[in-house]
């Protein structure tokens, strides 16, 4: 079911379940077949053309016990254009290769490879580092990547 506190706006769209049967763990999510997870993805709503709402038996056909929460998928309107996290690291190319971890608005992303934010939103990257010493006293880098995203208007 998808709820909102008040007349939905850019700000307020929540996802919610609704059911007795359901576990506690979260629905899988897709966006143009893209899995992403709740923590990981900014969309503006206003680009969004359909959501569907797979449950059941449904869900778990198409996508394993996995889905055992259901399956939200998200259609964007054409035009639509994301930001992964290859796009901000890159290991093989060098690209910010000592990013060990990522927060998206002040979150924690729980799985990098999962991010994706409407480039719309994007309003700045920062990295910031945290550097530790080890046993031989040479320097280790666990950089954060900060991502600050808001959409046009807020």
């Amino acid at each position: 079911m998808i709820a909102a506190a008040q007349k939905p706006t850019k700000q307020n769209i929540h996802i919610t379940a609704n059911s007795k049967n359901i576990t506690s763990g979260k629905p899988l999510y897709f966006v143009d077949g893209f899995e992403t997870g709740e923590e990981c993805m900014v969309l503006d709503p206003s680009n969004i053309e359909s959501i569907t709402v797979l449950k059941n038996k449904t869900a778990t056909d198409l996508y394993g016990e996995r889905a055992i929460n259901g399956v939200i998928l998200i259609k964007t309107k054409s035009g639509t254009s994301f930001n992964y996290i290859t796009d901000f690291v890159n290991k093989t190319d060098g690209l910010n290769s000592s990013i060990t971890k990522v927060e998206l608005n002040g979150v924690p992303v729980t799985n990098m490879q999962k991010l994706l934010i409407d480039k719309s939103s994007l309003v700045s990257t920062m990295i910031s580092s945290d550097i530790k010493l080890d046993k031989d006293c040479k320097p280790i880098f666990n950089d954060t990547l900060l991502i600050t995203t808001r959409f046009a208007g807020n």
